[in-house]
């Protein structure tokens, strides 16, 4: 064989292993495209939320559709988990990088509405359940989630009943106590959300 000839055979074999993996891309994304869909800024938009999280999984490899939408919708802003239009009490969406970061003592303190300040930690414990623990919240209804909310503040306390009567009585928590809830809750969902930005 001439060396011609190993050099046409070689080349042919990478082009025809490329197309290869190109249709069995274009098969692991269910006969979708990525092209005219996932370089759409239209996708970028909290509304279109489905569609853009489908096309960072299957289609970052061609489009960088991350640093296309951070002008339009920011990261930090995206809540964490999927954009979801429940209206009901403990709603995941205000629950947000940036959102977690202001949820701290200070936050704790200037919050007069006791009752409020449970209700976003109950609400950021909802969001941990799925978002670190994989326990779908989002398909629960508006009584589900309150009932489950309070099992999971029960549980992180431990059933502690120098915590929990307390609670009990006026629906309280000191802000002390809070604080520790919200920080091991912050620093479990950062640590989730930073080693799932690396497999992107």
């Amino acid at each position: 064989m001439s060396n011609r000839f190993l050099l046409v055979l070689f080349f042919s074999l990478i082009l025809s292993a490329q197309e290869s993996q190109a249709l069995l891309d274009f098969f692991k994304r269910g006969g979708k495209h990525c092209t005219n869909v996932c370089d759409q800024k239209s996708i970028c938009t909290l509304d279109n939320d489905v569609q853009y999280r489908w096309c960072v999984k299957n289609c970052s490899h061609k489009i960088k559709v991350q640093d296309m939408c951070e002008a339009i919708t920011p990261a930090i802003l995206r809540p964490f988990l999927p954009y979801e239009d429940y209206a009901g009490p403990f709603g995941t969406n205000q629950v947000s990088p940036l959102a977690l970061q202001g949820f701290d003592i200070g936050f704790i303190k200037q919050t007069t509405d006791r009752k409020r300040v449970i209700g976003t930690a109950k609400t950021v414990l909802l969001v941990h359940e799925q978002y670190v623990n994989g326990n779908n919240i989002q398909k629960l209804n508006a009584q589900q989630r309150a009932e489950l909310a309070e099992k999971l503040l029960r549980k992180f306390f431990k059933n502690d009943p120098l915590i929990l009567k307390p609670y009990d009585a006026t629906q309280t928590i000191p802000d002390g106590t809070l604080a520790v809830l919200f920080d091991n809750l912050k620093r479990s969902i950062m640590t989730q959300y930073n080693k799932m930005a690396l497999k992107k």
